[in-house]
């Protein structure tokens, strides 16, 4: 954590810039890219990890962002390095899922303790390379309050090691199907095709969670459903915050903006009322982009939504 060797483990985009300049040029040609472009792309993979709280450097995985170079593919090379089954077993026993720890806090103390099997689960996930310094939280000597740290996965990669690992080790989904049904929600959210994405996709993915796993309340049902999105690269926005409340979840494409609520043994139309009488998509509406109201239920006896009701700004309603 000195700050002298804040760069010494992976390559600064400066790095990029320079003696690797060739290498992403060419890793751009393969994938029809220029130079910015391709720099962009790496770094949002494999950049990100932050040594020191006195140095605002950030470096690249050196041994993914050279896979990625030679391959000229961008895929999580993460994982082959080896992942361990503890870090995973660690997030379950918690009680927490992958997009859980987005945003953690711990202090200094927290981040020097060494023995794997005691130390506090953020400690075990920033040394082992899940989380990384964010954000520096300055300490106030007339309060008392130490310095403390928000950390936070540090790119992509280590994004999607996270979710793939929680989905094979702990929920038991074999790769090859789930994935497919994964790669039909991507295009259908793309396409803003949101009847086939809730209808069918969604149906899907929540039907893939274990028998013996009990989605309890509305607050579980939420959190895989932001699970199956952000695996879709949706990125969904969790408790959007309105001038009447917060809106569950929001998912923004270039093509539209879907406004999400969500109950649990309820309907789909107590959700949707919900979104209109506390104006929850208003700050969309009349935008560029055309704005979908989704109001989804879940339903404990059939372990899955029931249908969800889609409207469109201007009053029309689809089912499923």
């Amino acid at each position: 954590m000195d700050r002298r060797f804040a760069t010494l483990l992976g390559y600064t985009p400066e790095e990029l810039d320079g003696p690797l300049r060739e290498n992403v040029e060419e890793f751009g040609e393969k994938n029809g890219m220029d130079f910015k472009s391709a720099k962009a792309e790496l770094l949002s993979w494999y950049d990100g990890y932050r040594f020191s709280p006195d140095s605002l450097e950030r470096v690249c995985n050196p041994v993914s962002l050279g896979s990625a170079l030679e391959s000229g593919k961008l895929k999580g090379y993460w994982e082959t390095t080896g992942r361990t089954s503890l870090i995973i077993n660690r997030i379950e026993r918690a009680g927490k899922l992958p997009s859980d720890i987005e945003n953690v806090l711990a202090d200094a103390f927290m981040l020097d303790v060494c023995d794997a099997e005691t130390l506090p689960m953020e400690s075990l996930l920033y040394q082992g390379g899940y989380l990384t310094i964010k954000e520096i939280r300055p300490g106030d000597p007339d309060t008392g309050r130490e310095e403390s740290f928000v950390l936070a996965p540090p790119n992509l990669e280590v994004r999607e090691a996270l979710k793939r690992g929680y989905l094979s080790q702990v929920m038991g989904l074999k790769e090859s199907p789930f994935n497919a049904l994964v790669d039909k929600a991507k295009q259908q959210i793309a396409s803003g095709d949101w009847k086939g994405y809730l209808c069918e996709s969604l149906f899907g993915l929540y039907a893939s969670v274990p028998p013996d796993w009990q989605i309890k309340n509305e607050s579980e049902a939420k959190r895989y459903f932001q699970l199956f999105a952000s695996m879709t690269g949706a990125n969904p926005q969790p408790e959007v915050a309105t001038m009447l409340g917060y809106a569950d979840a929001v998912i923004e494409t270039p093509k539209e903006v879907g406004v999400f609520e969500f109950k649990y043994r309820k309907s789909a139309k107590a959700a949707i009322k919900q979104i209109r009488e506390r104006s929850y998509a208003d700050k969309w509406i009349g935008g560029a982009r055309p704005v979908t109201l989704v109001g989804i239920n879940f339903n404990p006896k059939k372990r899955n939504i029931d249908m969800p009701i889609i409207e469109k700004e201007y009053g029309s309603v689809t089912t499923c």
